[in-house]
């Protein structure tokens, strides 16, 4: 039993160092073809480049500290890295020019049931019953996790429970 369950152990590690590597991987190309393109140099422009590049600085974040084995650190940035895809989804398809410039400002605040709505919406609601109900299910899990996501920011239950 012993060896068996040091094989498990040893195949979850190669596995999330794979992961790890590719993760990367992806990173360092997301950031090539960043650098690949010239952009406008609007304020919704930029504030798309600042999500990105924040929600790839949070996962490599989260992957140094998993590598230092600062799990509990590491589980309080996932949600770090949700929150800029959602306020990036929202400013580049529902936000109004005068929502973008208050958001650069901080002057908007971004509460995440409506934001999740609004790209529901903004993004889904075009699309045929099978795309709607593939959408609103990713929706309704995000929805879900973000209370987990919470917690382990947040320093709430989920994490205490951890230690």
């Amino acid at each position: 039993m012993k060896d068996l369950t040091q094989g498990s152990v040893t195949k979850h590690l190669l596995q999330m160092t794979d992961i790890g590597a590719r993760g990367a991987q992806v990173r360092q190309r997301l950031r090539q073809l960043f650098q690949r393109h010239e952009y406008p140099r609007d304020t919704k422009s930029f504030m798309l480049r600042a999500y990105v590049d924040i929600a790839l600085e949070h996962h490599e974040a989260i992957w140094l500290l998993t590598k230092s084995k600062m799990n509990g650190s590491a589980f309080a940035m996932v949600r770090l890295v949700f929150d800029p895809m959602f306020r990036a989804l929202w400013i580049n398809k529902v936000a109004t020019e005068q929502q973008i410039e208050q958001a650069s400002r901080d002057e908007l605040g971004f509460p995440m049931g409506k934001i999740r709505d609004d790209i529901k919406q903004g993004y889904f609601s075009d699309r045929t019953p099978e795309e709607a109900e593939l959408s609103d299910s990713l929706l309704q899990l995000l929805k879900e996790a973000w209370q987990a996501m919470r917690s382990y920011t947040h320093s709430e239950t989920l994490q205490l429970a951890r230690r």
